[in-house]
């Protein structure tokens, strides 16, 4: 997961299945979406800022899209910072532009694994 906070992630996010999820759950129930985050809030048992300060940070490699609408940026922060600023690369791309720099992330992500864990040293890149 590339955020923390879930429920301000469904409150600010852009992407076309979170918002059809607050209109359903509006038109059907009729909440407002804060109420809405509220009932995630106290569901949701699979937090990623619960469970972040568990993680050993040397342990995690972190790419965050710096104008990403679907998990927004400061989500991204909120999450690096629980979970004790973990390496991190910065994109200056939204969540699925991002793709443009797959090679990029690949090379980091080899690098990353052979330097920590030792694995792939006969990777290619």
């Amino acid at each position: 997961m590339a955020g923390a906070d879930l429920p301000q992630i469904v409150l600010s996010s852009k992407e076309k299945r979170v918002l059809q999820y607050v209109k359903d759950r509006r038109q059907r129930e009729g909440i407002t979406p804060e109420e809405i985050a509220a009932d995630i809030q106290r569901r949701l048992k699979a937090e990623p800022g619960l469970w972040a300060e568990t993680v050993s940070n040397d342990r995690v490699l972190l790419f965050l899209g710096l104008f990403d609408n679907k998990v927004p940026y400061s989500s991204g922060l909120l999450l690096r910072e629980k979970l004790g600023r973990p390496e991190t690369y910065i994109l200056p791309l939204g969540h699925y532009t991002s793709m443009v720099s797959a090679t990029f992330a690949a090379h980091h992500a080899f690098t990353f694994l052979t330097r920590r864990f030792g694995m792939g040293e006969d990777c290619p890149f």
